[in-house]
């Protein structure tokens, strides 16, 4: 029997409708929530970016404002960011990740952002091939 692949995925749902953002198919538990860790600061870096990013600078008139692409968020609303920012250095957390994974588990991470749910999930593929022997071992009746 060949070992699991595991397969990790992020899903977005906005209202009823649920949008695929990317997968990634892993070849260890580590592999998997690795993945998903890395996924996590990198969504919660583009959702809630530091002001001095690179990419939100422009060649602007100071005047009309360079940072107009930030607006503050209501205190009132998940701070969807900060729980991936948090759950990114949950060692242990992630270390009963890959446990439950390596048990043959599906595992999940959920952060709520106020207007949008993002699933962090993996799980392992299990793929039996039968080959040209066992198949006439199977239909043959005894």
């Amino acid at each position: 029997m060949s070992r699991p692949d595991f397969w990790c995925e992020i899903t977005v749902s906005a209202g009823v409708q649920d949008f695929p953002l990317r997968g990634y198919l892993a070849s260890s538990p580590r592999l998997a929530v690795r993945w998903l860790r890395e996924q996590a600061s990198r969504l919660a870096d583009l959702a809630d970016p530091a002001p001095s990013a690179p990419w939100l600078q422009c060649e602007c008139d100071a005047v009309a404002g360079t940072r107009a692409v930030l607006q503050q968020v209501s205190p009132e609303l998940p701070d969807g960011p900060q729980e991936l920012r948090s759950w990114r250095h949950d060692w242990r957390g992630q270390e009963s990740l890959m446990g439950s994974l390596a048990d043959g588990g599906l595992v999940r991470f959920v952060s709520d952002t106020g207007s949008a749910v993002l699933v962090f999930s993996a799980r392992p593929l299990r793929t039996y091939f039968a080959d040209e022997w066992r198949l006439r071992e199977l239909l043959v009746p005894v």
